[in-house]
């Protein structure tokens, strides 16, 4: 008997949908900065060593001297370079600067940057599946939102889908399936039908759908999804998150081979666009693991699950 395709709910992240509205590039040596900052202190935290706090809080202090000039506040800002890090992978390092934008902001009062810094925060957290943590802020943001921007603004569709992949990363498909239904018209509307997050949310209601067997109702979604992203972004990390889903349902239908096949093409776009170590991959990996051992393929199974435990426990832990 086939085994059930698990493991897709992992593939929605939360970082699509927030670049959209506040994208923006950051230096690489700025990032290389904290980066090396943060694995000094972790090594004091390790150590137990309590100078690490004092450590991180001035590599912190240096990360916002640097901030580049720009609209909002310092607070937005040091979000902002926060979620770049996110963005690439590097969640642990990422939390302790998104955690201070959150302070900055709700000293300063604005609501909207409370909203928006909150959200960063929540969905950091749900990256490193601080599921429990990350809950309350991201309903506080959406909360927000809806009174400081209305329900159907675009930043409020953000909050809206961060909620609905944290639900559906938490087992409760049908609260998921309500804010992601809210999100996607607003999407469609504001981001437009041929972009990145309007894709992106496509292929996140389908991976919902799927995770209650539904998975022909949602293959509409997940066709409109694969036709955007194949004309306009065949070379992006959305195409591979649209092709995972493809896998999904060609598992469901009984076409392990064909699965098999979109897997393997999702992993190696990953691997160009997100790099080796990304957690999304770790995903994709399992995924393929679990297909390979329904083709008895247990051997490269073995070589698939054992490469994505090994990026899994590579992620570092700093806090």
């Amino acid at each position: 008997m086939k085994r059930p395709f698990l493991g897709l709910i992992g593939v929605i992240t939360y970082h699509l949908a927030v670049q959209l509205v506040w994208a923006e590039v950051w230096p690489e040596e700025m990032k290389n900065h904290w980066i090396a900052a943060a694995h000094v202190a972790e090594q004091l935290q390790n150590a137990g060593d309590p100078e690490a706090e004092a450590t991180w809080q001035r590599a912190i202090d240096g990360i916002i001297a640097e901030l580049p000039a720009g609209s909002g506040s310092v607070a937005l800002r040091l979000s902002r370079f926060a979620y770049s890090l996110h963005d690439a992978g590097l969640d642990a390092e990422a939390y302790p600067l998104a955690s201070r934008a959150a302070s900055m902001a709700e000293t300063d009062g604005d609501r909207f940057a409370i909203a928006v810094t909150q959200s960063r925060v929540g969905a950091i957290l749900a990256g490193k599946r601080e599921y429990a943590r990350a809950e309350p802020l991201l309903r506080r943001s959406l909360a927000i939102l809806e009174k400081v921007k209305g329900p159907d603004a675009l930043d409020t569709a953000v909050a809206e889908n961060n909620l609905a992949a944290l639900y559906s990363d938490t087992g409760r498909p049908a609260e998921a399936e309500i804010q992601q239904r809210l999100a996607l018209p607003i999407y469609k509307k504001y981001a437009g039908p041929k972009s990145q997050n309007y894709v992106a949310a496509l292929a996140n209601l389908y991976v919902i759908l799927a995770s209650e067997k539904r998975h022909e109702e949602g293959a509409p979604y997940l066709a409109e999804a694969m036709s955007i992203a194949e004309k306009n972004f065949p070379n992006t990390a959305v195409m591979a998150r649209v092709e995972s889903c493809e896998a999904s349902l060609e598992f469901n239908r009984g076409h392990l081979k064909e699965a098999a096949s979109t897997l393997a093409k999702a992993i190696d776009l990953q691997e160009r666009t997100l790099g080796p170590n990304h957690p999304e991959l770790a995903t994709s990996l399992v995924c393929y693991a679990r297909v390979l051992r329904a083709l008895h393929n247990t051997a490269e199974s073995k070589r698939a699950e054992a490469r994505a435990q090994t990026i899994l426990a590579n992620a570092r832990t700093f806090r």
